[in-house]
């Protein structure tokens, strides 16, 4: 409780002194002004709390199991962009689909190439493959 307390604390801390600080000095993302972060920090940290409450202290754990082997490889799949083009892997498997679905198209072959870098993660998770620093 105390640890849940205490995120939602300073989550609403900082949604209100980014709020209240708006005014003197806007929300700018691109110069990331200093009321732009405390409402992302804000934001961020009731984030937290609400996972911290749902997967820890409510033991609902299974629903969170994609972004687990997400989370193990982070650093593996962002480097290993540059070296693989997922979305034309993404085209290759989805490209026929992608052409018929009209404005859905880039959509789709969005969500392929999510697909082929979560597969790719899996692998490696299913394996003991993790890339630390």
């Amino acid at each position: 409780g105390t640890k849940l307390r205490g995120l939602l604390v300073a989550g609403v801390a900082s949604l209100v002194l980014g709020y209240v600080w708006w005014p003197l000095f806007p929300v700018i993302k691109n110069l990331w002004t200093s009321s732009y972060v405390m409402i992302a920090a804000g934001w961020s940290l009731l984030l937290v709390a609400l996972f911290y409450f749902v997967i820890d202290m409510q033991g609902m754990r299974r629903w969170a199991f994609p972004f687990v082997v997400i989370g193990m490889n982070a650093i593996t799949i962002y480097v290993a962009q540059e070296f693989i083009n997922f979305g034309d892997i993404s085209k290759f498997f989805l490209g026929g689909l992608a052409s018929i679905v009209g404005g859905a198209g880039p959509v789709v072959l969005a969500l392929g190439a999510i697909a082929v870098r979560w597969i790719c993660l899996r692998y490696l998770y299913r394996n003991g493959t993790f890339l630390r620093v």
